[in-house]
């Protein structure tokens, strides 16, 4: 009866169990944090808009100069009416000038900022996350400060106008003024603080944080 007692490990066909594998022996290696590519887009991104800003911020110091020569230069050749309200405009604006230059100077700044921060993280450097939030931060309040300038500067623009107009601009329903205008202050918002608020969240993130204190 012993010899018909034949261990099942030596039968043909029977393959010996072996220890299960860990998991982290079959698991895939992690790429390598340099290898992401997200700094690359964003800091391309950054790049544009911090360019794009800086310029227009430049040519927003000078535009009230150039407008005004453009006056100058018209006068004569438009009829009375049209002449009166290009002068009402011009000198509104030209009221403005300290807060619409100011606030164009301050935007060259921060766009410089941007244009900073996007170089920092092209190169993955970990002082560019922070100078990007610091960016985004300031943007927002200076969405919202340009964008009072801005309505204050039309308010007074469509007063004088209606002085100026009189019956003419009584035709249009204020209504659709006042609704225009509330549309194009949101918008504003909305568009000049998309990157902001991105850049803010996307800097939250664990992930990321983990992966920019592992840069320089």
């Amino acid at each position: 009866m012993q010899d018909e007692h034949v261990d099942r490990n030596d039968q043909p066909g029977h393959q010996a169990s072996s220890p299960s594998t860990p998991p982290s022996a079959t698991a895939p290696a992690r790429a390598p944090e340099g290898n992401s590519t997200w700094p690359v887009v964003l800091g391309i991104v950054a790049l544009v808009f911090g360019v794009a800003g800086f310029l227009g911020n430049l040519w927003g110091t000078v535009a009230t100069s150039v407008a005004e020569g453009l006056v100058s230069s018209l006068t004569g050749e438009l009829s009375g009416q049209e002449e009166d309200v290009v002068r009402v405009v011009f000198e509104i604006t030209r009221s403005w000038r300290l807060w619409t230059v100011g606030v164009a100077l301050i935007g060259a700044l921060v766009s410089g900022l941007l244009l900073v921060g996007g170089i920092l993280l092209l190169l993955r450097r970990a002082a560019a996350a922070s100078l990007l939030k610091l960016w985004a931060v300031v943007r927002m309040v200076m969405v919202i400060v340009g964008g009072y300038v801005g309505l204050q500067v039309q308010r007074e623009i469509m007063a004088a106008m209606h002085d100026l107009l009189g019956a003419e601009m009584d035709q249009i329903p204020q209504g659709l003024v006042a609704a225009t205008t509330a549309f194009g202050m949101m918008f504003g918002i909305m568009f000049g603080w998309a990157l902001p608020v991105f850049v803010l969240i996307w800097f939250a993130r664990q992930k990321i944080k983990d992966e920019v204190d592992g840069w320089m």
